[in-house]
């Protein structure tokens, strides 16, 4: 134990976060804020782990780092946590404002804070002002998954409102000034636990600021482990097998950020297969020579036919030859259909195509082609036989 009898702590752990995802009910109240900032605050780090882990391949493979175009969320944070200024005072955020009108002498009125927020955050991009049909004490802030449409107490001003929906109300610490400190005092390691920070601290905080400290907390012990993520997908809510309810799935990866993991692969190289893998998809284009080479060659002989391959595409420029690594090739979609559209003829291979929205590149249609053209190849190779590699994967047919 370290010295005053509390124990150090732990040189190395393991941690485990659960958390459900952005929150959209049809009223949003003052906890839906607060969940919420705190999916913005996860999901920014999880678009930074993201982009670090792309920035990291490429460096392995010896791919020229350039900047990736990332979907950011900072002017929503912006709007929470203010903004600093050079020189001068930060400019404040909503919960700031928030935690302002609960520690004002006046009496709480939903209203003025909402008018407040108003008057500062107008012309913010993530803000918008309630519209003729809906609430006036209402507000909306356009999250990264989706806009969230918050209520303030059920009516407006003070003493017309729903002081159980208040976020005024909600907002203020409730406990009595000597419970922390009797608390930090209790026999229970854990209950004594919990109130030490507390009892540490004789302000009557705002339940958002303290939020917003063990936000702030969180996120600075994520930063410094080795994060995995685990995105749990809800198929339908009937419990029943085989089942996939498009638009409860469709949200469910917009909410907790998968999307926004896949925008960050589509603004690199998201075409990322192995040289053999890309020459097996296309080995239609090759000779017979050039298939023996393939599976029996060097990574470095696979590297060169593949450049071969973008050449009598078109596609050889800077750009796609900058992402041609040391073991696979990393390459924009447009480039990977660009092959199939240029290199093959019309006809059979028209089945080749991009796998879903921005699936890897899929080999059917020159499966189905070899099958239609097998005599045809089989004869211009010379009598057929067959062209086998490590996996036994390729292999033409003569004369049928």
């Amino acid at each position: 134990g370290a010295a005053g009898g509390g124990a150090a702590p732990p040189s190395s752990f393991v941690g485990l976060l659960d958390i459900f995802g952005m929150e959209t009910f049809e009223r949003n109240g003052y906890e839906q804020l607060l969940i919420n900032f705190a999916n913005e605050k996860l999901q920014a780090l999880f678009v930074s782990e993201a982009v670090e882990l792309v920035r990291a391949e490429f460096v392995s493979e010896g791919i020229r780092v350039e900047l990736i175009d990332s979907p950011d969320n900072s002017a929503v944070l912006e709007l929470f946590e203010g903004a600093k200024r050079r020189g001068g005072y930060p400019r404040p955020g909503l919960l700031s404002i928030l935690n302002e009108e609960t520690a004002s002498p006046k009496p709480p009125d939903d209203a003025r804070l909402v008018e407040a927020l108003h008057r500062r955050f107008a012309e913010h991009p993530a803000y918008r002002k309630p519209a003729a049909a809906e609430p006036a004490t209402s507000f909306t802030v356009r999250h990264f998954s989706a806009q969230v449409t918050y209520t303030a107490a059920g009516g407006g001003g003070a003493g017309g409102g729903d002081v159980a929906r208040s976020f005024l109300k909600k907002n203020k610490d409730e406990l009595h000034a000597k419970l922390p400190a009797l608390m930090a005092a209790s026999r229970w390691p854990f209950v004594r636990d919990l109130f030490l920070a507390r009892a540490a601290d004789s302000r009557r905080g705002e339940v958002a600021r303290q939020f917003a400290a063990s936000m702030k907390e969180l996120t600075e012990t994520l930063a410094a482990t080795d994060q995995h993520f685990i995105r749990c997908i809800k198929p339908n809510d009937r419990r029943t097998p085989f089942d996939f309810d498009e638009a409860l799935v469709r949200s469910q990866l917009q909410s907790c950020g998968v999307l926004a993991a896949a925008c960050v692969a589509q603004a690199g190289f998201p075409y990322r297969r192995t040289f053999l893998s890309m020459l097996d998809d296309f080995r239609d284009l090759l000779t017979l020579e050039e298939q023996r080479l393939a599976w029996g060659g060097s990574a470095a002989e696979r590297k060169a036919m593949v450049r071969k391959l973008l050449t009598q595409a078109g596609l050889a420029d800077r750009r796609a030859s900058s992402g041609l690594g040391t073991s696979r090739p990393h390459l924009e979609e447009s480039r990977a259909g660009g092959v199939r559209r240029r290199g093959l003829p019309a006809g059979p291979h028209d089945g080749l195509r991009l796998g879903g929205p921005r699936g890897a590149v899929r080999g059917e249609g020159t499966r189905a082609a070899r099958a239609a053209r097998g005599g045809r190849a089989g004869a211009a190779a010379g009598g057929g036989g067959d062209v086998r590699g490590a996996k036994g994967e390729a292999r033409r047919d003569g004369a049928r």
